[in-house]
């Protein structure tokens, strides 16, 4: 099992794959190739489709500042061994290239380089599952906090205390902080949301002019609340994700396969083939609210006045 910090990580958010993961990856390559005269990086699966909406590009840019780097997004490669992979190349005052490595965000801020097992961290404690941990503790006489301490050293108590700081900075600036929603976010609900009106007035045979005319609203009246409900929804779904990804609600890689494994049998197509039509980060992502949401429900209150 690898150290507490790989649980709770500090970095730029709003999410743990597609800024989180680019943060780390951005500084490990800086770090390797620290005089490099420009860089280069290459997004892409999910990084690539949904990077601008995250933030990607922004936590990139502000990571390698004040260096020159150069973002593109690759919306079309397929042979990639991750949905959030994302290629690094350093070059030198003449233009050649210096250093290249490939990363995969994995999720959780966590990333791999590939062809690179020695970046991954070290395994700190000698179990495999909670039944190990449970043993060992009670073979030795002690606590959980005390297990902690033996294998990762006193000094995970100021990393942690560091955490909990900033999480509580995190609520605090959330909280007070206004503005708008990345508009790009509410036109995609947007534009999703009017798709699927227009589809039920077809199985309706109706148009959209006769259905406004039935309901005796204007087209500008109806556009308008539908926009203003695409906004509340992408709200709603962005602090589901966010509850989602503090509570470890996330799907695996590995569940996402099985369900399309699932899927493949009942349609009697081969698994490969169910992937090559499957969006999968939508999948993650549609899991990962319907999770956080029956979380919500199941630890809410309500109070009788």
């Amino acid at each position: 099992m690898k150290s507490i910090k790989e649980i709770y990580r500090i970095g730029r958010g709003p999410s743990s794959s597609h800024t989180m993961g680019p943060e780390a990856a951005a500084k490990m390559f800086i770090g390797e190739f620290p005089s490099a005269e420009r860089y280069e990086a290459v997004l892409y699966g999910s990084l690539a489709k949904t990077g601008k909406g995250h933030g990607t590009d922004r936590v990139l840019r502000e990571t390698f500042a004040p260096r020159a780097l150069d973002i593109k997004l690759d919306l079309t490669a397929t042979d990639i061994p991750h949905p959030n992979t994302l290629d690094f190349t350093a070059f030198d005052k003449n233009g050649n290239v210096i250093g290249k490595r490939r990363v995969l965000s994995v999720g959780g801020g966590a990333i791999e380089v590939e062809g690179h097992k020695d970046a991954e961290p070290p395994e700190v404690y000698p179990f495999e599952n909670f039944a190990q941990i449970k043993e060992y503790c009670k073979k030795e006489s002690i606590r959980i906090p005390d297990l902690v301490e033996r294998f990762e050293g006193v000094e995970i108590w100021q990393y942690l205390d560091r955490v909990w700081e900033v999480m509580n900075s995190c609520i605090k600036r959330g909280l007070a902080a206004e503005g708008e929603l990345p508009s790009v976010l509410v036109e995609s609900t947007y534009q999703h949301e009017m798709e699927n009106i227009q589809q039920q007035l077809q199985m309706q045979r109706l148009s959209l002019d006769r259905y406004l005319s039935q309901i005796h609203q204007t087209r500008e009246n109806f556009t308008a609340n539908v926009h203003a409900a695409a906004e509340k929804n992408t709200r709603a779904r962005m602090a589901l994700l966010q509850v989602a990804q503090n509570e470890g609600l996330v799907p695996t890689d590995e569940e996402i396969t099985k369900n399309l494994q699932e899927r493949a049998d009942r349609t009697k197509k081969t698994l490969e083939e169910v992937k090559a039509n499957a969006n999968i980060p939508a999948m993650q992502r549609s899991e990962a609210i319907r999770r956080a949401a029956d979380w919500v429900i199941e630890h809410s209150t309500i109070e009788e006045k």
